[in-house]
């Protein structure tokens, strides 16, 4: 056994003494982590020892040497003294590409996380900004918010009136603050979604529009209701050219009138065949004559 040997066979048996101090001697753990440190360094250099006593028996002068001329494909220490010069300088070399190839890698990795960031930074601005335009588009006038809202507070009311009479006072109420907020039967420019869309067996257009999640407006959906009313949409008309790109869903921006009942039960002609459907959900009948969509 060489003094190499020994080396590594006593910083093996001081690796195990560490290991029996962290694990069994609780109270000296933090020595025991200490000594598996030394020991492992010990080792390190054992073995760096140990390389370069090889290389040295070899006829070479360090491991390092052994190794560069292994590489090379050379075994005699001669040879490889003549030849180590170059070698070094290829091996140099060598080392200096891999090195630009990784600051290059680097560098195309950092370009790459710039531009997909810029990209992101770019399509949430335009997102942002097209949301914006959306908003300013279908932003429903004051008319139109007072008159849900309106809605909104009769559908509370009536679900809390304890009797029929009571829920009859909450609709005749609902069409006073709906007069009030709407004094005019033609409105410009209130905002809502397509909720359907579709003809009535003349080939008639017919369409709904939610303009919340509790009301909505729309035509007639046949010819023997709309006498008189006039909703129906002719398909010779601009106006049905245009629903005709639309889908069911589509949010849009419209202009008409509300069809005036001739009692006063909803201000506006509500179609609900029940009180508990007017109140609830009420559609009024309304004459469309412009739809606009947003812009591109």
């Amino acid at each position: 056994m060489n003094l190499f040997d020994v080396l590594a066979f006593l910083g093996v048996l001081i690796f195990l003494v560490g290991l029996f101090y962290v694990f069994f001697m609780t109270g000296k753990r933090l020595r025991g982590v200490g000594i598996i440190v030394i020991s492992l360094a010990a080792l390190a250099a054992g073995a760096s020892m140990s390389e370069n006593k090889r290389a040295q028996d070899a006829g070479f002068a360090d491991a390092n040497d052994l190794r560069l001329a292994t590489q090379a494909g050379i075994t005699d220490p001669k040879v490889f003294a003549d030849r180590k010069a170059q070698l070094l300088a290829d091996e140099a070399a060598r080392l200096a590409a891999e090195k630009a190839d990784k600051e290059r890698q680097k560098q195309a990795e950092a370009e790459a996380r710039q531009k997909a960031e810029a990209e992101a930074s770019a399509e949430a601005a335009a997102k942002a900004a097209r949301m914006a335009a959306e908003n300013e588009f279908f932003a429903p006038p004051a008319e139109q918010v007072a008159m849900i809202a309106a809605i909104e507070t009769a559908k509370a009311q009536f679900q809390q009136a304890t009797n029929d009479l009571a829920k009859g006072g909450v609709r005749r109420e609902r069409a006073k603050a709906i007069c009030a907020a709407q004094t005019s039967r033609k409105i410009k420019n209130w905002s809502g979604t397509v909720d359907q869309l579709t003809t009535n067996g003349d080939g008639l257009g017919v369409i709904s529009v939610k303009l919340s999640e509790t009301a909505a407006v729309k035509t007639w959906n046949n010819s023997l209701s709309d006498i008189g009313s006039n909703t129906l949409i002719d398909p010779d008309t601009a106006l049905f050219q245009k629903l005709s790109n639309l889908k069911e869903g589509t949010r849009i921006r419209f202009s008409g009138e509300f069809v005036k009942p001739a009692e006063k039960t909803d201000c506006f002609w509500e179609s609900s065949m029940t009180m508990y459907g007017a109140m609830s959900e009420p559609e009024f009948i309304f004459r469309f004559t412009d739809i606009q969509t947003m812009p591109e």
